[in-house]
């Protein structure tokens, strides 16, 4: 009665409902009353099918020695034949860890198509074009206030499984021609599949794998317990996706290796096999090649510490990576060919609501 009659916060979400969710966050993990507004939260939140979870309060304790971190998150909702794009942001995560919504509509009105709904609609093409002016704007406008912003890009997952190092290009900063360069080159992008954060069971995987995480990282004896919690697969197709699916979320794997590369035809049963898993991290390879890259060698960086405050020691890793493949063009690299998820349940945006497609 309470949720029913209570006013909704954005379009969907019942005040009520905010504010268990606020209250309870107050509370250590684990606690009597963090469970309790949990399991409260979590049941009406089904019944809403709007997904609402408890973050943890969960802190590092060398937090406060962290240098700050500012991240950007553009959410590309498909809509009809075309695409809607918005913006969020966390200038210092060490201060506020909050999502903050950017209005940056008045600066692109004048080049893409806007109405009355919050976002921006461009075609497939015009995508890395708007993305590029988000972050031009964004940077411009919090200057004296951010550190390089970590970009976060929630889309649907057939658009991460395309090769968006050759296809999502932008001009070159340090250049006055009209030269272009990978985005990958310049900034570190993280992509994450939108349908995870819409459909709710994908999500409650997830928030089991990375409670499990969690509990490792706030282990002080075993620091090789993550171990057994990385797991290789050679291939998934579609006469085995559902048992790779129920076998990832069985041992809570936190860290899956794909070591073939996932073909055109695969794609489809890859994302349904992880969103079944929960899985947070996942590598995989692009592309076939003469060349056998094995996916051992980034096993040096699977490491608790790496893992450490959002996984920031090992994002920054990969990112070296793959932008070094990428300024030298190389396909005999690892980061030309090599695959990367690394989804956070504490960074779900705050925009309601993401598009079902």
């Amino acid at each position: 009665i309470l949720r029913e009659k209570y006013p909704f916060v954005g379009d969907k979400v019942p005040s009520i409902l905010e504010f268990a969710k606020n209250y309870g966050e107050k509370f250590i993990e684990d606690s009597s009353e963090y469970i309790k507004i949990g399991d409260w939260v979590k049941r009406v939140s089904l019944s809403l099918n709007i997904p609402i979870y408890l973050q943890s309060k969960y802190k590092d304790e060398n937090l406060s020695q962290i240098e700050q971190k500012t991240f950007l998150f553009i959410i590309v909702n498909p809509e009809d034949n075309l695409f809607r794009i918005d913006a969020e942001y966390i200038l210092d995560e060490i201060q506020n860890n909050q999502p903050q919504p950017f209005d940056f509509q008045e600066q692109l009105s004048l080049d893409y198509k806007c109405d009355f709904s919050k976002g921006f609609i461009c075609s497939e093409k015009e995508i890395p074009s708007v993305m590029e002016k988000i972050i031009n704007i964004f940077i411009n406008r919090f200057s004296d206030k951010i550190s390089i912003p970590i970009i976060e890009i929630f889309s649907p997952s057939k658009n991460l499984s395309k090769n968006i190092d050759n296809e999502w290009y932008i001009n070159d900063p340090y250049s006055d021609d009209e030269e272009k360069v990978p985005i990958l080159q310049e900034y570190n992008i993280l992509l994450h599949p939108i349908e995870r954060f819409q459909k709710t069971k994908a999500n409650l995987n997830l928030q089991e794998v990375c409670k499990e995480l969690r509990k490792i990282l706030s282990s002080k004896t075993d620091k090789l317990s993550i171990i057994k919690h990385i797991q290789n697969i050679d291939t998934i197709d579609s006469s085995n996706y559902k048992k790779i699916g129920i076998d990832l979320r069985r041992k809570k794997t936190i860290v899956a290796k794909i070591n073939l590369p996932i073909t055109e035809k695969e794609k489809e049963y890859f994302w349904k096999a992880l969103f079944m898993g929960g899985t947070a991290i996942v590598f995989w390879l692009k592309y076939q090649n003469d060349k056998k890259h094995n996916l051992d060698v980034i096993d040096c960086h699977l490491t608790i510490d790496c893992f450490q405050n959002n996984y920031q020691a090992l994002i920054e890793k990969i990112y070296e990576i793959r932008q070094d493949a990428c300024i030298e063009n190389n396909p005999e690299e690892l980061g030309y060919h090599l695959g990367f998820l690394c989804d956070n349940p504490n960074r779900i945006p705050k925009i309601k609501p993401l598009q079902s497609f």
